[in-house]
């Protein structure tokens, strides 16, 4: 997966609008920004057209470059949701001996 972002001179181009850049390298261009995977730009910019072959022109013109080939994977779900110990359980209305609203807990019958 390639991810690319704007050089400076990409930048200046977007920022000129009379560079006489066509509108479909104009709108790829826009969506570029560092983070996106060129496979997702291709898939979400369908009806621009050949975006591979636009980006081949925008490379080529010194407009974009490439920031990292594999994008750093996320953390597995495991390891960013952490587990409750059972020390941060609060066990102070248990010991207190208030019975939460249940009949008979913590009552002791007298008869």
């Amino acid at each position: 997966m390639s991810v690319f972002a704007k050089t400076a001179k990409g930048l200046d181009a977007l920022k000129d609008l009379n560079s006489g850049m066509p509108r479909r390298m104009r709108t790829v261009l826009w969506c570029i920004n560092g983070q996106t995977s060129t496979s997702t730009l291709m898939r979400s910019l369908t009806t621009v057209g050949d975006v591979k072959e636009l980006m081949r022109s925008l490379i080529a013109e010194g407009l974009i470059e490439r920031v990292h080939k594999n994008a750093p994977k996320p953390a597995p779900l495991e390891l960013a949701v952490s587990t409750p110990s059972a020390t941060a359980v609060d066990t102070r209305w248990a010991s207190s001996g208030w019975n939460m609203g249940f009949p008979n807990q913590g009552v002791s019958a007298a008869h």
